[in-house]
């Protein structure tokens, strides 16, 4: 049933920092940027008085917005030192060359270039609904100019195929070619270089022709296709971790006749992720939200370029932003970097040897129907109920009120203590205004003499009145302002002593000092009640003040 809750995906996995060659390992949190200001609690002091807003917008463009929401980019302001160079308006263009809806065959040119043997082509494919395929082509095996083929719609899945995997036949159209690559099966630490002429894609035979259509060639750095509205090229796939082993170079010499201009793309030994080229724009850096822990390990400061390695690829991440905590991360256990999903996943679509993954988390916070849950493990399984229905596996489902119950001890709000500090409070209100009470009751009973020579000086009834009023509300005006500054000052100094947990480290995050300005008012307001009625009082004192008796007592 339609429910009023807030979903963002999250994913989460392990990242390292290799910094003067020691290898720290942290957490790379990769958050939809666009809905995670709906279900993460944050406080401004987590990020230097940036809100959650404020961040996304960071992650989505690389800077601050002036504006954001659903109305779109009206305007941007750039966040320190990082660079204006990320596409503003989307999160990043994709990358891709989109094949004709009805091809029935993928072919590359290409021809041997000094490779071992071995050396086989591989294609990344991605369907109109966004799943994404590797597929073996064919191995090169001389150095002519050989078409290679990939069948895009086979009777079933090939031979020796595992269980579970998807293949090109599973696909709807129309494709897109993201990326070639290639990988020695007998010798993967060896280098090697192949020659790419074109990419073809065969259709239905028209009458006269074989069907084949061109798709691509290499000898143009522009991609066509209706998703791109500027010029992109054929670039390597990156190794950041270790830069300079790859190489793609137009050459119109290893043409023989058959091309134009064709490229030549030579790898070396030692990289980590995926050995290839691919289809789109220019390896940016990726717009991140930094621990100090991160920046401290990394040497580097804000708005510097970082890489950060992990199991299969490599990241180039750009500090944006400075973070003390966030929501399920804690600094004081290793160095966190936040990065936006979809920036992510297009990482892992062009560097990564695996296809990517799809998020390992989500985030919900719940509607009306979860708010009337009789108990948690009812809310757990409405939950469980709501993600199964959408064809979601739910492995486990963690509440935040349980994470802070773990890191965070509260024996005042537990065991009758709540309803204690009540009756402190209500005490220590009673207190303060039987004070004043007594303190207004003794001072008219001193100042009797004053009040009757101030008489007989000519004082009116109203000034003596307005006299007693003034001289009240000093007392209590100054009173209140330095019980406030006081108790401020108190609490302050002792907050650092709180932050001790019992197995003596810091609460996570940091506490932080407030105000609650509903119960001090209550305070406030009762000392003003009882202020007045002392005014009242001691203004029916003055009134009813005999002139003769005190000053004969006077004498």
């Amino acid at each position: 049933p339609p429910m009023d809750y807030a979903v963002a995906e999250v994913f989460r996995t392990p990242g390292y920092l290799t910094t003067t060659g020691f290898s720290t390992s942290g957490t790379l949190l990769a958050v939809d940027a666009k809905s995670i200001a709906d279900v993460a609690w944050f406080r401004d002091d987590f990020a230097d008085d940036l809100s959650i807003e404020e961040l996304s917008s960071i992650l989505l463009y690389g800077f601050l917005l002036t504006s954001y929401g659903d109305g779109g980019v009206t305007g941007g302001t750039p966040l320190r030192a990082v660079q204006e160079t990320e596409a503003q308006g989307d999160v990043a263009a994709e990358d891709g060359i989109v094949l004709p809806p009805d091809a029935e065959k993928l072919t590359l040119w290409a021809r041997s270039g000094g490779a071992a043997q071995g050396v086989g082509v591989w294609v990344r494919l991605r369907g109109a609904e966004g799943r994404v395929v590797d597929q073996w082509m064919e191995d090169l095996r001389n150095t002519e100019w050989t078409p290679l083929h990939l069948d895009l719609k086979p009777d079933g899945p090939p031979a020796g195929s595992r269980r579970n995997e998807t293949h090109v036949s599973e696909l709807k159209a129309p494709l897109e070619v993201i990326s070639f690559s290639v990988r020695n099966r007998f010798r993967e630490n060896e280098g090697g270089a192949i020659f790419l002429g074109r990419v073809e894609a065969v259709t239905p035979a028209v009458p006269g022709t074989d069907g084949s259509v061109l798709v691509q060639d290499f000898s143009t750095t522009s991609v066509s296709g209706p998703r791109y509205t500027e010029e992109r090229s054929w670039r390597l796939i990156e190794d950041f971790r270790r830069p300079g082993l790859y190489s793609l170079e137009t050459t119109p010499a290893a043409a023989q006749g058959t091309f134009g201009v064709t490229s030549r793309f030579s790898w070396a030994p030692g990289g980590t992720g995926r050995v290839g080229v691919r289809a789109g724009g220019p390896d940016l850096p990726i717009p991140a939200l930094v621990s100090s822990q991160f920046l401290e390990v990394a040497d580097a400061r804000v708005g510097d370029v970082i890489n950060v390695s992990m199991s299969s690829h490599s990241l180039s991440l750009q500090a944006a932003a400075e973070l003390k905590y966030f929501p399920t991360l804690d600094p004081a256990d290793r160095p966190f970097a936040i990065v936006d999903l979809s920036r992510f996943r297009q990482a892992g679509l062009r560097y990564s040897p695996l296809p990517p993954r799809e998020a390992n988390e989500l985030w919900l916070s719940g509607g009306e129907v979860l708010r009337q849950a009789q108990d948690d493990s009812m809310e757990d399984g409405l939950v469980t109920a709501l993600l199964e229905g959408e064809g979601i596996t739910v492995r486990n489902v963690i509440r935040a009120s349980d994470l802070v119950a773990e890191r965070v001890e509260q024996p005042l709000v537990s065991a009758g203590w709540g309803a204690l500090l009540v009756l402190l409070f209500i005490a220590v209100a009673l207190a303060s205004a039987s004070g004043l009470l007594l303190f207004s009751h003794l001072d008219a009973r001193e100042r009797q003499t004053e009040f009757a020579l101030l008489r007989t000086l000519g004082i009116s009834r109203g000034q003596m009145q307005r006299i007693v009023w003034i001289n009240l509300l000093l007392i209590v005006a100054s009173g209140v302002a330095l019980g406030s500054l006081l108790g401020w000052l108190i609490g302050a100094s002792l907050l650092p002593l709180m932050e001790v947990v019992e197995e003596g480290g810091r609460a996570t995050p940091s506490l932080v000092f407030t105000t609650d300005w509903n119960r001090l008012l209550v305070s406030y307001f009762i000392l003003a009640v009882v202020a007045a009625l002392c005014g009242l009082w001691v203004t029916w004192l003055t009134q009813k003040l005999q002139l003769q008796q005190v000053l004969r007592m006077g004498e």
